[in-house]
């Protein structure tokens, strides 16, 4: 008997809790499961007389699934790996882009989501949407998260349904092929030579919104989110600074809070966590505008603060920089940022009228004290 421990990169870093079966010869049957640890390793028993194990690695890890959307149904996506011996450490050695996809949607959800409940409450945390008391029974569970790339939808531009039919109406990320789209990994286009890797930070950013909500509100949302990119397939974008319908603009800033969060963690205060961080990030938004000088994409000032007295610059529900500002950033300087996110994912709501009477309904007077004072700044 041996024991096999070994590691699996992608583009030179650990490949962190990913799925790994160890197989047969060839990928034949199965012999085990493993997700890989922080580090990228995982451990299996070769078996009598063996000294090397056979692996699937999976392109699926605690936070999401990749598909291959290059096929009419698109479909999972994994890579066989032969002769591993202890010690060794293995490359992604095909669909590299898919496992690039994967391991930054874990850094999306470490950065960014995982700090906010319910994602850090005790049940979760690697798992936005639990575990199950196995590795197989985890990884076989219907309740997952999905992308697909390259998206082949009539869509232009990348989008998240909130309720998709093949994994049991939880979202799936339509994500387009990095050479329409540079966001996706920090690359030109035809629009620009350059872009920020901003793709996945946003569309992340409402999936793990949506993956939140109830069932009944996801269907709902699903009609009203594809009904509209399907009437403006001419004008797909979702900029903070343009005006669109109320639902919409509730939708879109789980979006832009989650890319400009990720990005000032990443590239403004890197060296603070926890309520430093959260408390930052705010009062940045509203009095320095950090960003502005680190992204390379435009940056949208939604609002200013001279001293205690907030100014927007749009105002109104149908605004994405207002609802984006009146939340993530007013709101959250009055009660926290953490507690401002977990009231939107907890609330179940799809516009702010409803959110707002979400925390109006809590009980608590500092809150609804805290709304309705927002409320009346940004116009809403």
């Amino acid at each position: 008997m041996a024991i096999v421990t070994a590691n699996v990169r992608i583009a030179g870093r650990p490949l962190r809790r990913a799925f790994v079966e160890h197989t047969g010869p060839a990928g034949v049957g199965s012999l085990g499961w493993d997700l890989t640890d922080e580090n990228g390793s995982f451990t299996f028993d070769a078996g009598f007389l063996a000294d090397k194990v056979d692996i699937r690695v999976y392109c699926h890890n605690s936070v999401l699934r990749v598909l291959d959307g290059g096929f009419p149904i698109p479909t999972p996506v994994h890579q066989v790996i032969g002769g591993v011996a202890n010690g060794d450490t293995k490359e992604i050695p095909q669909q590299r882009d898919f496992y690039r996809i994967l391991a930054t949607s874990l850094d999306v959800y470490d950065t960014v989501w995982r700090q906010f409940r319910p994602f850090n409450r005790d049940g979760r945390g690697d798992f936005p949407l639990g575990r199950k008391d196995t590795v197989l029974e985890t990884f076989e569970k219907a309740r997952r998260i999905e992308l697909s790339y390259p998206d082949l939808s009539p869509a232009p531009r990348a989008w998240v349904e909130p309720a998709a039919l093949n994994n049991g109406n939880f979202p799936l990320v339509h994500i387009k092929h990095r050479d329409s789209d540079g966001r996706l990994f920090g690359e030109g286009d035809s629009e620009v030579a350059d872009h920020d890797p901003s793709l996945l930070p946003h569309e992340l950013g409402h999936a793990f919104h949506f993956a939140v909500q109830t069932t009944t509100t996801r269907q709902s949302l699903e009609a009203q989110f594809a009904g509209f990119i399907l009437t403006h397939l001419s004008d797909p974008t979702h900029q903070i600074d343009k005006k669109t319908v109320p639902a919409v603009a509730f939708i879109e800033v789980a979006g832009h809070f989650s890319e400009r969060f990720f990005f000032f963690r990443k590239r403004v205060e890197p060296q603070l966590s926890g309520e430093d961080v959260r408390r930052a990030f705010f009062r940045d938004e509203l009095r320095t505008q950090s960003l502005r000088n680190e992204l390379i994409d435009p940056y949208f000032t939604v609002g200013t603060q001279t001293g205690t007295v907030v100014t927007p610059v749009l105002t109104g529900p149908d605004s994405e920089a207002a609802v984006y500002g009146a939340i993530y950033l007013d709101f959250a300087r009055r009660v926290g940022l953490r507690e401002a996110v977990g009231l939107v994912l907890d609330s179940n709501a799809s516009t702010f009228a409803e959110f707002k009477q979400h925390v109006a309904g809590r009980g608590n007077e500092s809150w609804r004290t805290a709304i309705g004072a927002v409320a009346t700044t940004w116009g809403m």
